[in-house]
C-alpha cells in the first residue's frame, strides 16, 4: 500500500495542475476571438476534476466523509 503522505502531495499536485490548465484555458478562451466551443467545454471539465481533486484530497487527510448510503 501506498505511504498516506505520498497520496496526499500526490492528490495536493493533481489539485494544483488541474487549477493552472483552468487558469490557461481561461486566458485561452478570453483572449481567442470566436474561441471554439471545445476549448470551452474542456475548461469546464477541467474545473470539475479540480472539484473532484478537492474532494478526494478532504477524503483522504479525514476532513470529509462519504455519504452514508441508504
Amino acid at each position: 500500500m501506498s505511504d498516506p503522505l505520498s497520496v496526499v502531495a500526490s492528490i495536493a499536485g493533481l489539485v494544483a495542475v488541474s487549477a493552472k490548465i483552468v487558469s490557461l484555458l481561461k486566458d485561452l478562451y478570453d483572449s481567442a476571438k470566436g474561441a471554439p466551443e471545445s476549448v470551452g467545454r474542456v475548461k469546464a471539465e477541467m474545473q470539475d476534476l479540480n472539484v473532484i481533486f478537492c474532494e478526494v484530497q478532504l477524503f483522504i487527510m479525514g476532513q470529509s466523509r462519504m455519504p452514508e448510503s441508504n
